[in-house]
């Protein structure tokens, strides 16, 4: 679509009982206004399905992308999202994923943005009775104004689970991102989530993990900024009833003015072994650091 009015797409796709199946679906919309999309694939009961949803806008003015991806007792199942947008305004990003009772469960989602005002990516994924789940976000902005990220990852009940989120953003103002992640009842649960700034004014992080009744449990999470000013991390660990969990964060932040970090971890009850790493590295004067508890042995 290029140079259309008030444009609005729906793509609706249900499968069940399926062997091999492949979806592709591509939309590129450009000199376009008050342009929506809504794509919605609905899979149960499939083996060896594989979802292909891209999405491309350029030059567009209140453009939104509405993609829901739900899926049940599927094995071998695939999703790579990509998500493209270049000098939009208001540009406003939904996407959800549900998987349940499914084996060797992937999720790949992209999203890259550059010089937008007013962008905005929700995110959230619900995985739950899963089996060798993995889930890979990237999020790229550049150059973008008022730029927001929300990411909301939900598991329970999961065999070998790997998430990994990387947020990367250079020459923004006004950046946020919200991480939250809830784990029930996982076993060989890992997180590593990654934030890169540069050049960015007014950036927020807020990283929120909440874990329970889960075993061997890792998280990394990596903060870099480099030349940033008015820069916020915020981040915060609740576990309970887990064995052999251990979190690593690190902090490293250079040329930047006005740098907080925040961290505050929470016991572990009834854990085995927990061990939290935090590290900060090339701090400037002008930097405030509040430490929570760090090392505790349930």
């Amino acid at each position: 679509m290029s140079h259309c009015a008030p444009h609005t797409v729906r793509i609706t796709l249900r499968l069940s009982h399926c062997t091999h199946h492949t979806a592709h679906v591509t939309l590129r919309a450009s000199h376009c206004a008050h342009h929506t999309a809504h794509v919605t694939l609905r899979t149960s009961h499939c083996a060896h399905h594989t979802a292909l949803v891209t999405l491309c806008a350029s030059h567009c003015a209140h453009h939104t992308a509405h993609v829901t991806l739900r899926t049940s007792h599927c094995a071998h199942h695939t999703a790579l999202i990509t998500l493209h947008t270049s000098h939009c305004a208001c540009h406003t990003a939904h996407i959800t994923l549900c998987a349940s009772h499914c084996a060797h469960h992937t999720a790949l989602v992209t999203l890259r943005a550059s010089h937008c005002a007013c962008h905005t990516a929700h995110l959230t994924l619900c995985a739950s009775h899963c089996a060798h789940h993995t889930a890979c976000i990237t999020l790229c902005a550049s150059h973008c104004t008022h730029h927001t990220a929300r990411i909301t990852l939900r598991m329970s009940h999961c065999a070998p689970h790997t998430v990994r989120i990387t947020l990367r953003s250079s020459h923004c103002r006004h950046h946020t991102a919200h991480v939250t992640l809830h784990a029930s009842h996982c076993a060989h649960h890992t997180v590593c989530i990654t934030l890169h700034s540069s050049h960015c004014a007014h950036h927020t992080a807020h990283i929120t993990l909440h874990m329970s009744h889960c075993a061997p449990h890792t998280a990394r999470i990596t903060l870099r900024s480099s030349h940033c000013t008015h820069h916020t991390a915020h981040v915060t660990l609740h576990a309970s009833h887990c064995a052999h969990h251990t979190a690593r964060i690190t902090l490293r932040s250079s040329h930047c003015t006005r740098h907080c970090a925040r961290h505050t971890s929470r016991p572990c009850i009834h854990g085995l072994l927990r061990q939290v790493n935090f590290t900060l590295q090339d701090f400037r004067p002008g930097v405030f650091v509040h430490l929570g508890l760090l090392c505790v042995t349930g």
